[in-house]
């Protein structure tokens, strides 16, 4: 009986040190993939097309609530840009409202 107490808890140990350290190879592999969301989000409010402007606009803004601790500079930059220099009068409103929260 002893044995088997033994062998569960040494089970289990394993289990938790396993699972520790995936956990810190997922947090690596969502760093990697929050950077190209980011990355690609400054292509696309680059677009000359004005849905996937304003879509990047409004998922640059989700993405600034889940991830607050992120470098958006360029996208500030960005945003600020569009919010002053772009042709379409919604584009510049949203690229404004962004602006003010990425800031």
């Amino acid at each position: 009986m002893k044995k088997i107490y033994i062998l569960a808890l040494l089970m289990a140990l394993t289990i938790t040190v396993n699972a520790q350290d995936n956990r810190n190879e997922s947090v690596s592999y969502q760093s990697h993939t929050v950077q190209r969301g980011i990355d690609n989000y400054l292509k696309a409010l680059s677009s000359d097309n004005t849905g996937v402007v304003e879509s990047a606009i409004i998922n640059v803004v989700r993405l600034k609530m889940v991830y607050t601790e992120r470098d958006y500079s360029k996208i500030i930059m960005k945003l600020e840009w569009l919010s002053q220099e772009n042709s379409d009068q919604n584009i510049r409103r949203d690229a404004l409202m962004a602006f003010n929260i990425l800031k």
